[in-house]
C-alpha cells in the first residue's frame, strides 16, 4: 500500500512537472530580449558590451567594414572577463558561463537563452517537493507545495527572462536542503563529508550567481546558533563555508570580479543623482515612507496568497488605511473568539472593501482577505509547536531578505535595490510558508473555514490572471516593466533579411542611436551592429558598416548605390 501510495505521489508530481514545463514554454520566445537578458547574450558570448574587445570587427579604426565572421573571430577568457565586468559588475559569472557553453550545443536564439531558466524554475517542482517531504514530513503538503511552485506567475515569469536568478533560485533551495540535511547527518561519517562538499559547492554557486545571496547563509548561521549549538554542526558549517569564500576570493582576483565593489559604488552614486533629479516610484532617496511603499511590491511579488495586489493599493493613503482594515480584523479575532467570527470578519472586511476601493479593482478585497487570515494562521502556527524549529527557519528565510532590502536602501540612501529579484531566493521559502499556515487555518475547530476556501479559490483565479498578463507582456514583471507591450525581437528578424536578401557587392548599414563616453572621447553606439550580429551565422561574409549620422533605419546599399529599409526601430520602440 505504502508503495502505491509512493508510486501515486511521484506520478502526480511529473504531472506537475509537464504542467509546469507547458506553463513556463508557452510564448517563450514571443517577446524580444530586453534590459539585462542582452547584457547574459553578450557576456555569455565573451563579447564587450560596446565592442571593447572587437577592434578587428565594428570597432575597426575609421569606421572600415567588418564582417560576421569577424564578429564571431574567438575572444577567450579574457573575452569573458572583459565582457561580464563591464556590464554585469561581476556579479551572475555562473549562469552567464554556463549559458556559454549552452549556446555551444544549442545556438544562439531567444529561445534557447532562456530555456536554461526555464530548467532550473522547473527543476524548483520537485526539488521543493522533496524538500518539505524530507523536512515537514508529509507527501500531501510537499505536493500542495510543489503544486503552487507549478502555477507560480513569479516562476514562470523568471523562467522565460535569460537572467542568473532562476538558476539561483534553485541552488538557494539546493544549498538550503543539504545545510539541514547536513545538521541532521553523523559527525565524520562519509556522508558527513559528502553533504559539506555539496553544500559549500551550492553555496558556491549561488554567490557566483549574485552575491546578495551571502543573506541567505547568514540566516543558516542564524539558525545554526539558535537550534544547534553543538560543535560537530559548527565545525560543518564552518568546513562548507570555506568553500564559497575562498570561491568569492578567488572570483574578486580575476579581471571579471575585480571591480564589482567599485562599480557598485560608482552605481549608487549614480542612482542618488538620479533620485534627486527626477524620483519616481521605484527610485527616490531613503526614507521610511519610501521604502514602505516601494517594499509593498516584494512583499506582495514573495507571497503568492498576495500576488499581484501593490497593482491596487497605490499611494499613502490607502496603504494606511489598508494597514488599519487589517489591525481590524486582528482585534476583531483577539477580542471576539467565542462570537461567530465568521460574520465579524466578513463584516469588516466588507467595511474595508467600502472604505478604500472606490475606483480600485474588486479582487482588492482579497488582498485584504488574505493578509488577514496569513496573520492570523501565522500566530496559530507559531503556537502550535510542531515542528516548530524548522517553521521558525522558513519565516527567518522568508522574512529577513526583505529586511536586507531595506538596509540596502539605508546603505545607499536610495530605493534602487528595493526590488524583488534581490531577495528572490527567497520565494520557495515564502511558498512552504503559505502553504503551513493555511493548513494550520484549515486544521482549526472554528466557524470560518469557509472564508479561508474563499481567499484561496479567489487567489487561485487571480493567479491565472497574472499568468495570462505573463503571456500577454501587460504584467509588471518581477524583473521589469514596458510601457507598451513588446513585440518579436527585431535583431534576428534583421539577420535573416541579410542573409536572404544580399548579394555580391552590397553592404549593410547599421544605424548608430547615442553616444556615450570613454576616457572623455565621445564615442558612438555600436548595440544595434553588435544585436544582429549574434543571430548572423558565423561564416557570413556580407560586408557591414556603420552610420554615425543614422539613428534608427537598417539598410542594405545595392552594388548600384541604391539602398534597401531593412528595419526601422522608430527610437526606442523596439529596442527594449
Amino acid at each position: 500500500m505504502n508503495l502505491l501510495r509512493q508510486k501515486n505521489q511521484y506520478l502526480a508530481l511529473l504531472f506537475l512537472m509537464l504542467v509546469g514545463f507547458v506553463l513556463r514554454f508557452h510564448g517563450i520566445d514571443k517577446f524580444g530580449i530586453a534590459g539585462d537578458e542582452k547584457y547574459s547574450l553578450f557576456v555569455s558570448q565573451f563579447t564587450a558590451y560596446q565592442g571593447n574587445n572587437q577592434k578587428d570587427s565594428v570597432r575597426k579604426p575609421n569606421g572600415e567594414p567588418f564582417t560576421a565572421q569577424e564578429f564571431w573571430s574567438p575572444k577567450g577568457t579574457n573575452g569573458f572577463y572583459d565582457a561580464i565586468a563591464r556590464v554585469d559588475t561581476g556579479n551572475g559569472a555562473f549562469f552567464t558561463y554556463l549559458l556559454h557553453w549552452w549556446t555551444k550545443l544549442f545556438g544562439v536564439s531567444d529561445m534557447s537563452l532562456r530555456m536554461l531558466p526555464l530548467i532550473f524554475t522547473l527543476a524548483i517542482v520537485p526539488l521543493i517537493f522533496f524538500f518539505v517531504k524530507e523536512h515537514f514530513g508529509s507527501s500531501n503538503l510537499a505536493l500542495i507545495t510543489a503544486g503552487l511552485a507549478t502555477i507560480s506567475p513569479f516562476y514562470i515569469s523568471y523562467a522565460q527572462v535569460a537572467r542568473n536568478y532562476g538558476v539561483l533560485f534553485f541552488f538557494a533551495l539546493l544549498a538550503t536542503h543539504w545545510f539541514l540535511k547536513l545538521l541532521k547527518a553523523e559527525f565524520k561519517s562519509s556522508r558527513w563529508w559528502l553533504l559539506i562538499l555539496g553544500y559549500g559547492f551550492a553555496a558556491a554557486i549561488c554567490e557566483l550567481n549574485h552575491l546578495s545571496t551571502i543573506s541567505l547563509f547568514f540566516i543558516h548561521f542564524i539558525f545554526l546558533i539558535i537550534y544547534y549549538r553543538k560543535w560537530p554542526q559548527f565545525l560543518g558549517y564552518s568546513l562548507a563555508m570555506v568553500i564559497p569564500f575562498l570561491t568569492v576570493i578567488w572570483w574578486l582576483n580575476t579581471e571579471g570580479g575585480a571591480y564589482i565593489f567599485e562599480y557598485v559604488s560608482n552605481s549608487v552614486r549614480v542612482y542618488n543623482e538620479k533620485a534627486e533629479a527626477s524620483p519616481y516610484e521605484f527610485l527616490s532617496k531613503t526614507s521610511f515612507s519610501s521604502v514602505v511603499l516601494q517594499i509593498r511590491h516584494v512583499i506582495s511579488a514573495l507571497f503568492i496568497q498576495i500576488d499581484g495586489f501593490y497593482n491596487h493599493v497605490n499611494g499613502k493613503k490607502l496603504g494606511v488605511i489598508a494597514f488599519a482594515v487589517l489591525v481590524g480584523n486582528f482585534l476583531v479575532w483577539r477580542t471576539s473568539i467565542k462570537v461567530n467570527l465568521k460574520h465579524t470578519f466578513g463584516l469588516i472586511s466588507f467595511l474595508g472593501l467600502i472604505a478604500i476601493s472606490r475606483g480600485q479593482q474588486l479582487f482588492l478585497p482579497v488582498f485584504i482577505l488574505n493578509t488577514g487570515l496569513s496573520i492570523i494562521g501565522l500566530w496559530y502556527l507559531l503556537k502550535s509547536g510542531d515542528k516548530k524549529e524548522f517553521v521558525v527557519f522558513i519565516l527567518l528565510l522568508s522574512l529577513i531578505p526583505i529586511v536586507f532590502l531595506a538596509l540596502y536602501a539605508i546603505q545607499d540612501d536610495n530605493t534602487f535595490r528595493v526590488i524583488t529579484r534581490y531577495a528572490g531566493f527567497a520565494y520557495a521559502f515564502c511558498l512552504i510558508l503559505t502553504v503551513l499556515i493555511y493548513k494550520t487555518l484549515l486544521d482549526q475547530k472554528v466557524n470560518w473555514k469557509p472564508w479561508v476556501w474563499a481567499g484561496i479559490l479567489l487567489q487561485v483565479t487571480y493567479i491565472g490572471v497574472l499568468i495570462s498578463k505573463v503571456y500577454t507582456d501587460t504584467q509588471p514583471r518581477y524583473f521589469s516593466d514596458y510601457p507598451i507591450p513588446r513585440e518579436e525581437n527585431p535583431y534576428p528578424i534583421i539577420a535573416d533579411k541579410i542573409v536572404e536578401m544580399a548579394a555580391e557587392g552590397d553592404t549593410v548599414v547599421h544605424p548608430s542611436d547615442s553616444y556615450y563616453l570613454e576616457d572623455d572621447e565621445q564615442i558612438s553606439s555600436v548595440i544595434d551592429a553588435q544585436l544582429v550580429n549574434f543571430y548572423i551565422p558565423k561564416d557570413n561574409t556580407t560586408p557591414q558598416k556603420i552610420d554615425t549620422q543614422e539613428k534608427d533605419k537598417v539598410y542594405l546599399r545595392k552594388g548600384d548605390g541604391s539602398q534597401i529599409l531593412l528595419f526601422d526601430f522608430k527610437g526606442d520602440h523596439y529596442r527594449y
